[in-house]
């Protein structure tokens, strides 16, 4: 499974903000871009378009910056992944370039293609019931500190 380096960055991004969630508090890019050793314009790119679906509220002027939509036992993973990187993911074939909508019966179908339908389908249901907050606590889990 690969996500891009630009979804990396959301989902990194995104369980920062639930890391430090305020309703009433925004995070600047300047300081989401130097906590997270991203290029503040790159990242601000990201963000904007995570705002655009809803995920972030962003905010401009001196007391701008971005917040979550939601608290983050309300945002998925899947909703991230699918807004960054589109569903190829969850719908690409294992061995070819075309799309699976994971019917054996489909006029193409690749030789990893049952044994593969399974595997999607529970990246599929790990993504959509992985909210942010339980990346949070799972982070929390782990001895030492959250890579970021």
């Amino acid at each position: 499974m690969m996500l891009s380096k630009t979804c990396k960055y959301a989902v990194r991004a995104v369980i920062y903000m639930a890391a430090n969630y305020n309703e009433n508090q925004k995070c600047g890019i300047k300081v989401l871009a130097e906590e997270l050793k991203i290029p503040a314009p790159f990242l601000s790119k990201i963000l904007q378009k995570l705002a655009r679906f809803n995920v972030l509220i962003s905010n401009k002027g001196p007391n701008g910056g971005f917040a979550l939509a939601a608290p983050p036992d309300q945002i998925s993973l899947y909703k991230v992944v699918e807004i960054i990187d589109g569903k190829e993911l969850f719908e690409s074939c294992a061995l070819s370039d075309d799309t699976c909508d994971g019917r054996r019966e489909a006029s193409h179908v690749c030789a990893l293609h049952d044994s593969y339908s399974d595997i999607r389908k529970q990246l599929i249901s790990t993504f959509k019931d992985k909210m942010i907050a339980d990346l949070l606590t799972e982070a929390d889990s782990f001895p030492g500190k959250m890579k970021f």
